[in-house]
């Protein structure tokens, strides 16, 4: 997939968790000659392994030695089913978040493309924003999973699990730590408004 790719971001962050020795090639949008037109994909040996969800405990007794605890699982399907969907709605819903994430994101990565959006950023939070919510929540009907929630709510729910403990995966952060990381983190750098309904959740709860 591109650099700019948010999804792709969480993906990234786990591969880093225990080597820095990962070398990341711009590619094509989607994997060539596979029927999953989707991204992420991660191939180990012989098997692909489709959906960041998937990919996260897939990689998780390879990468900290066990796999995701409840706890970890329950939060890794909140963070891609909810919390990720959430985000990319507001920011497509916010012409200044969108604006903020064109100059600070994407024409970092993809210049045309981030230039395009950033142009273009009041017709999309009119046309797209809304729409991409009505979808994220049609979706996620479909997969049977809980109804798409606020930043803010989804932060209130992380704080809740989290539960006083500085990390998911105990005293040191884990893989699932890491992979939300990966997700808020391009969101943070776009300075989006969003990310501040989160963290101010999260420091109300303490």
């Amino acid at each position: 997939g591109t650099g700019s790719d948010a999804i792709l971001f969480e993906s990234r962050a786990i591969l880093g968790f225990r080597s820095s020795q990962v070398e990341y090639l711009h590619g094509p949008p989607r994997k060539p000659q596979s029927s999953y037109n989707k991204m992420p994909v991660l191939d180990v040996n012989d098997t692909q392994i489709n959906d960041s969800y998937a990919i996260v405990k897939a990689l998780a007794p390879l990468l900290q030695g066990e796999e995701l605890s409840p706890l970890e699982a329950e939060v890794e399907e909140l963070t891609c089913y909810g919390l990720m969907l959430s985000m990319e709605a507001d920011t497509a819903s916010s012409c200044c978040s969108l604006c903020n994430c064109c100059s600070k994101v994407l024409c970092k990565k993809e210049r045309w493309m981030g230039c395009c959006m950033g142009f273009f950023s009041c017709c999309i939070c009119c046309l797209v924003g809304p729409g991409m919510r009505w979808a994220f929540e049609d979706k996620l009907e479909e997969l049977k999973c809980e109804p798409l929630k606020s930043t803010a709510e989804y932060g209130a729910l992380l704080g809740e699990k989290l539960c006083g403990q500085e990390y998911f995966h105990g005293d040191k952060p884990g893989i699932e730590d890491v992979a939300l990381y990966g997700t808020i983190m391009p969101f943070e750098m776009g300075e989006v408004a969003c990310v501040r309904d989160l963290f101010e959740t999260l420091e109300m709860l303490g």
